[in-house]
């Protein structure tokens, strides 16, 4: 109801806007009107509050900067459990540039999750939980993967280390219950 209404509305402005500046500019009517409606539509096409353009860019933006700071944190954690903690060993892991680690080293720091030393970001114990959540999403979604979808060992890490990040903890609960709580996973981890 509501978008039959809008749509009628935006109709009825764009006749009522192309008629008006065809009268200014001295034009034919029909040719302003389909002018001013296609404007209308790239206005809607761009500022879309859930679908549009810019909206769509920013939310993107804001799901990479929260992959790459969930990255950060969990190649983090394995570098530190294993004394291997270096900036050289976070380049070669992340395959990022130093000026990148720094960058969402400070956004870690900021949030509590890490402080740094030597440019290196040390995780504290909010950030060790933090780890802990996305490495046991991980292997939940692994575990999903081999015991409902019949995927190889070989096949689930790729598709398990993308959707780590999308998983709410809702849908961790709810797949973690699914599985009937494992304690490792399809690597026995």
């Amino acid at each position: 109801r509501h978008v039959i209404v809008l749509s009628a509305g935006i109709g009825l402005l764009s006749a009522i806007t192309g008629l008006i500046l065809s009268i200014i500019w001295e034009i034919t009517p029909g040719p302003a009107m389909a002018v001013t409606v296609t404007f209308f539509y790239l206005l809607a096409v761009i500022f879309s509050p859930t679908k549009g353009l810019l909206f769509t860019y920013f939310r993107r933006l804001s799901q990479t900067k929260k992959i790459n700071l969930e990255d950060l944190i969990k190649q983090g954690f394995h570098l530190q459990n294993h004394k291997k903690l270096s900036q050289q060993a976070l380049q070669d892991k992340l395959g990022w540039s130093v000026s990148k680690i720094d960058q969402y080293a400070r956004i870690l720091q900021k949030k509590n999750l890490a402080i740094i030393e030597n440019s290196v970001p040390i995780l504290t114990e909010k950030g060790i939980e933090e780890a802990n959540k996305l490495i046991r999403a991980h292997r939940l979604w692994e575990s999903y993967l081999v015991s409902d979808l019949g995927l190889s060992e070989e096949q689930i890490h790729d598709d398990a280390e993308r959707y780590e990040h999308l998983l709410t903890e809702d849908l961790i609960k709810e797949v973690d219950e699914h599985l009937g709580f494992p304690h490792t996973d399809p690597h026995g981890a």
